[in-house]
């Protein structure tokens, strides 16, 4: 492979240490998709990356296509999300979005849209103080995203059959709040009102239908 340097932008999925003093990190960029790139000497303490390749944060990177492997050269950090990280409902939400999205992506394939919808849904995240807000932000995200992916199922407006897919029928209302959230930006959230059983209820669909269509296992915040 031809050796070059380049550019991209993207949010950090997550990260594993190689060896000593290196790691392995994932990205979701937004000009090839899902990337593991090199980050030499990260794990020491005195790198020049320390604090800047943590999970969630949104960077610009300066990148070196090596005969092997991309390895990171510089790296600067745009946005870090910091209101997510001050309590464990928030963190938890975010860490599930960035979690979806690795599982579901491939390396090197581009994907247009996800990026901004992870960045406009971690912006939402960051802002709002209520634990049953932030559900219903990775809700939208996780709907949003199986569409742009082409695996969420039509949500029919009287009916959701149970031959086709899913375990039973889903009730009218959490059609239309399903249909909702799909089709309204992701700050739509902030207009919707949910008791704590209905959103056991919505879960479950949730996950029904997320592991039905991508057959991986979803594990949503309790």
């Amino acid at each position: 492979m031809k050796r070059q340097n380049f550019k991209t932008e993207g949010i950090i999925l997550g990260a594993k240490i190689i060896g000593e003093k290196d790691k392995y990190i994932f990205i979701f960029s937004r000009d090839f998709g899902k990337m593991k790139i090199v980050a030499l000497g990260a794990k020491n303490p005195t790198s020049k990356f320390t604090g800047l390749l943590e999970t969630l944060n949104y960077c610009k990177f300066d990148l070196y296509q090596g005969p092997k492997s991309i390895i990171l050269t510089e790296v600067k950090t745009e946005k870090n999300y910091k209101e997510i990280r001050k309590d464990l409902s928030r963190i938890t939400t975010g860490f599930l979005i960035t979690k979806i999205v690795n599982d579901l992506t491939e390396d090197n394939h581009p994907i247009p849209g996800v990026l901004d919808l992870m960045d406009q849904s971690l912006e939402e995240i960051s802002k709002t103080k209520n634990e049953d807000k932030a559900f219903l932000i990775a809700l939208s995200f996780i709907l949003k995203f199986l569409d742009i992916l082409g695996l969420l199922p039509e949500f029919r407006a009287n009916e959701f059959r149970e031959s086709e897919h899913h375990k039973a029928r889903i009730e009218k209302k959490y059609l239309k709040l399903l249909n909702y959230l799909n089709k309204n930006p992701i700050n739509s959230s902030d207009n919707i009102t949910i008791t704590k059983d209905e959103e056991i209820i919505i879960k479950n669909i949730i996950k029904d239908i997320f592991e039905t269509e991508t057959e991986k296992i979803l594990k949503l915040p309790i």
